[in-house]
């Protein structure tokens, strides 16, 4: 079981089999005169990545809306909570199920503060 909340508005989210969990690492590296290498390690964090489907209108409006003001979220998933924002070049619902006229598929990217 999984589900986003704002504190407000909580989504429950039918997550499948689909997701992964990736780490991200902000890092800088360098190379000396000597070919010596220097890695600085600023920051690492993990990234969900979570397709959805079929997804109702209420729920697809309100992530797209979370993802668009850059909403501090808490996400579950079983028994953990993570602190985190929707991030993505594009919104997570962008089109809708067929053959459903209320009803979207999209991709939810979910960065951990």
């Amino acid at each position: 079981m999984a589900y986003l909340t704002d504190g407000v508005n909580s989504i429950s989210l039918d997550i499948g089999w689909g997701i992964t969990r990736e780490g991200e690492l902000i890092r800088s590296t360098t190379r000396g005169i000597g070919g010596r290498q220097s890695s600085f390690k600023w920051a690492d964090y993990n990234v969900f990545r979570v397709p959805l489907s079929n997804a109702p209108s209420s729920d697809a409006s309100l992530i797209n809306e979370w993802w668009r003001n850059t909403t501090e979220l808490t996400f579950y998933l079983d028994t953990t909570s993570y602190a985190s924002y929707l991030t993505g070049n594009t919104q997570p619902f962008q089109r809708l199920a067929r053959p459903y006229n209320d009803e979207w598929d999209g991709n939810l990217i979910i960065e951990m503060i």
